[in-house]
């Protein structure tokens, strides 16, 4: 029997594309404690919408990857993306 986020997984194989998806798995992964999987999902999230590219939905992928690392006491992988928005704001 599969899990819930190995089911909605198989979505993202169809649209690897859908930011809100990959938030929703991201989100579950983290609630799972699967701190690997999380941040993976997140670097797949911020190549999809970076922000450079997209003002508007760009940013959500850093606030998704703070609140993980947050909960997950991980400061290492938002430092990079906090450091890099702020000096080079779009």
């Amino acid at each position: 029997m599969a899990t819930g986020a190995q089911r909605v997984g198989t979505f993202l194989k169809d649209q690897p594309e859908n930011y809100e998806l990959i938030e929703y798995l991201v989100l579950t992964n983290m609630g799972l404690g699967d701190k690997a999987a999380a941040f993976e999902l997140i670097e797949h999230g911020t190549a999809v919408v970076p922000i450079d590219k997209d003002a508007l939905d760009g940013p959500q992928p850093i606030e998704i990857l703070a609140r993980v690392a947050a909960q997950m006491a991980e400061s290492g992988p938002c430092h990079h993306h906090v450091t890099e928005t702020t000096l080079d704001p779009v």
